[in-house]
């Protein structure tokens, strides 16, 4: 009951219309020292992240951390490709995958509209696939932030979020290489039924 209780709420709540475009005008949605070390960095990732979801009425994973329940997700931020949110959220042992492609390309300070929206039911096999890479990746325990962070360099953002009754958790990467972390993401994909050609 209290996992249907927080499917409803993330299905529901959609953040409301932010104020003029200045830094950090979204603060529910990260803490400042989870997407960088340097200040001005960390301020324009959250602003291109949050406002990324925002626009797609994606709800901020730390508002609802109070709550108990299991939901997942995963933002796609592609250099050169439109932007990919999917998000799963658990209901015993099934689950409900919310998909949003929004338009144009993935930019710091641009954010598309929502273009095209839909759910996946997943079946008891498919969501113990999700696990099974959850836990290969330890993604609950890995750090934030990527060490070796390059915001110089071109490629696409993978940042992947879990809320697990109560812990809210974001990991940012910068094109990962780490095979367990690229098999997690291709497998959010997949489980979203989301097609895609360029994976990077």
């Amino acid at each position: 009951m209290a996992a249907l209780f927080l499917v409803l709420a993330l299905l529901s709540c959609r953040p409301p219309a932010p104020p003029p475009t200045v830094a950090w005008t979204r603060p529910g949605y990260f803490s400042p020292d989870q997407l960088h070390a340097d200040p001005d960095i960390a301020a324009l990732r959250h602003e291109w992240y949050a406002a990324t979801l925002a626009e797609a009425g994606e709800p901020s994973f730390r508002a609802l951390a109070h709550r108990p329940g299991r939901a997942w997700r995963f933002l796609w931020l592609r250099q050169w490709h439109q932007p990919v949110i999917v998000r799963i959220s658990e209901v015993g042992d099934r689950g409900v995958a919310e998909v949003h492609l929004l338009t144009g390309m993935a930019e710091p300070g641009r954010v598309g509209s929502d273009l095209d929206h839909w759910r996946v039911s997943l079946t008891p096999e498919e969501l113990a696939r999700l696990h099974a890479d959850l836990d290969r990746v330890d993604l609950l325990h890995q750090p934030s932030r990527d060490p070796d962070d390059d915001p110089t360099l071109d490629g696409a953002r993978w940042v992947f979020e879990g809320l697990d009754d109560g812990l809210a958790v974001v990991v940012d990467r910068f094109s990962p290489e780490d095979p367990d972390l690229t098999q997690l993401g291709r497998t959010f994909l997949e489980l979203g039924r989301v097609p895609f050609e360029d994976f990077y």
